[in-house]
């Protein structure tokens, strides 16, 4: 009898932990929201909250299925290219201004970190991570940033 009341206990205990992740992995995935995806999510809440007030199954069942919308990983197969967005922006005047002025921000950027690293004498991607306490993906990156692509 003792070790069924054991195994009810610890049967209980992980339930309440299992609750408790859930809710830990539910405020993990709001907080990786974009802005605009919260201010979506606040949108399909109050209309979810309606629905249910309302009765409506119909409403609050597509309503929860564009809330799960939210926290579905995006298709990378169906993302948009980035010639497919260069494009667009320099067929626009102010695309294709905004377009020059983000090269010239990238290119003096690059020349800075480029200064800035050989008057520190660091020469591999691997020291700059380690003295600047980034992975090496991140320098990778930065050092990506205003080195021609294509």
């Amino acid at each position: 009898m003792i070790q069924r009341d054991i195994a009810v206990e610890l049967s209980a205990r992980r339930d309440a932990v299992a609750e408790e992740l859930g809710a830990i992995d539910a405020a993990l995935a709001i907080g990786n929201l974009d802005p605009h995806a919260i201010t979506d999510l606040r949108a399909f809440l109050s209309d979810l909250k309606g629905a249910r007030e309302r009765g409506d199954q119909a409403s609050a069942a597509y309503v929860l299925d564009a809330i799960a919308g939210l926290f579905r990983p995006t298709d990378m197969n169906a993302a948009v290219d980035n010639e497919s967005v260069l494009a667009a922006l320099e067929a626009t005047s102010a695309g294709a201004e905004a377009l020059k002025r983000t090269q010239e921000r990238a290119t003096r950027f690059a020349a800075t970190y480029r200064r800035l690293k050989e008057g520190a004498g660091v020469s591999t991607q691997q020291e700059v991570a380690a003295l600047c306490g980034l992975g090496l993906a991140t320098v990778q990156a930065m050092e990506a940033i205003g080195t021609p692509q294509g």
